[in-house]
């Protein structure tokens, strides 16, 4: 199996902090739509490593809302996959999802102010 650095690459060495922002919408958006909307608050869509952060941090938060990560994205084929925080009552998952097509509007994406 390969290894998830392989796809998911990071620089970031040590311990951070970072305030990550859910950010949703009204209407169904295209990932790229999604990231130029969160430009214009100023902000970027949080990687893998920062929505893992999250995760753990606040491990009730995807019982409650499902949320994507658009800032590393796996190319698998012809497909963009993006991590995402789901869950329900008795689970939480971390699922990859294809960025193709729309978000609806029940999902969040966690963002970081743009420094």
């Amino acid at each position: 199996m390969e290894q998830t650095s392989e796809h998911f690459p990071s620089n970031d060495k040590g311990k951070q902090s970072i305030d990550i922002i859910l950010v949703g919408f009204d209407r169904p958006l295209e990932s790229e739509q999604v990231t130029s909307e969160l430009r214009d608050q100023g902000l970027r869509p949080a990687t893998l490593k920062e929505l893992l952060a999250l995760g753990v941090s606040h491990p009730r938060l995807q019982r409650e809302m499902n949320i994507a990560a658009l800032g590393s994205i796996w190319r698998f084929g012809h497909d963009d996959m993006v991590a995402c925080l789901m869950g329900g009552e008795d689970a939480r998952d971390l699922r990859l999802l294809t960025s193709k097509g729309d978000w609806r509007p029940f999902w969040r994406f966690a963002a970081v102010k743009i420094e």
